[in-house]
């Protein structure tokens, strides 16, 4: 009978390399996995994060959609596809990609947090706001997502809190005599 997956060696392996950031080997290995065993989807999971790491968005883009069509429960495939996606400034399918993420895995709260800064980017404040206080609640020791919930709500004209959730994010509060608060 044939193998239909790599062996735990060969994804030891994979994983050792990629954590070591030895993503040129890490990526020949990857490779030669998905072509033995091409519906291997954590392979591919691991090669699309190399590719996107290394700088090749567009054969990331591959990789990831090859990863979420082999496991679509897999909800940390769809936030990387989304992520490639608003690498790629496709953001109305990114924000797609991060809510399948949400519902797959609701107290996601790196989605959560990827959902808000692309909202964002699309101009949808209040639902970026929304989304930023849900990283937080899931995890609230994410200090991106309260850094960028205090600009957004700088943004907004709330002041205080803005203040309060940036001093939490990154502890520091530039402040500019001719412009005013640096955010």
């Amino acid at each position: 009978m044939m193998n239909l997956s790599p062996s735990q060696q060969q994804l030891n392996s994979l994983i050792e390399q990629f954590k070591k950031g030895q993503f040129d080997e890490a990526e020949k290995l990857a490779v030669s996995i998905t072509k033995q065993f091409p519906d291997h989807q954590f392979t591919w999971k691991i090669l699309g994060v190399i590719l996107g790491q290394t700088g090749r968005k567009a054969e990331a883009l591959n990789a990831n959609q090859k990863a979420v069509v082999l496991g679509p429960q897999d909800a940390l495939a769809h936030n990387n596809l989304a992520t490639t996606l608003k690498e790629l400034g496709k953001l109305e399918e990114a924000e797609a990609s991060y809510k399948q993420a949400i519902v797959l895995k609701p107290d996601y709260a790196l989605a959560h947090n990827n959902l808000a800064t692309t909202l964002k980017e699309l101009g949808k404040l209040e639902e970026a706001e929304a989304s930023y206080r849900q990283a937080i609640v899931f995890k609230p020791d994410l200090l991106e997502a309260h850094s960028d919930l205090g600009k957004l709500l700088m943004k907004k004209g709330q002041h205080q809190e803005g203040l309060n959730e940036q001093i939490i994010g990154d502890g520091i509060i530039n402040f500019d005599l001719k412009n005013g608060l640096s955010i």
